[in-house]
């Protein structure tokens, strides 16, 4: 485990959220993460939305 509260904090969301895609199949869950990806990007200003795709899959 790390110290780093940023990583603290992405599990913490992570046990909450994935008791709610559990038992839902991979097509349900596959579409809410790729919707909650598409919020994210969304977020972005055009001009950088490429650049913060990339930096978000590599």
């Amino acid at each position: 485990m790390t110290d780093d509260p940023r990583v603290q904090l992405i599990e913490k969301i992570k046990t909450q959220i994935w008791p709610l895609m559990e038992g839902h199949g991979p097509e349900i869950q596959s579409a809410i993460i790729a919707d909650m990806l598409a919020t994210l990007l969304a977020g972005h200003a055009p001009p950088i939305r490429e650049q913060a795709l990339v930096s978000i899959i590599f």
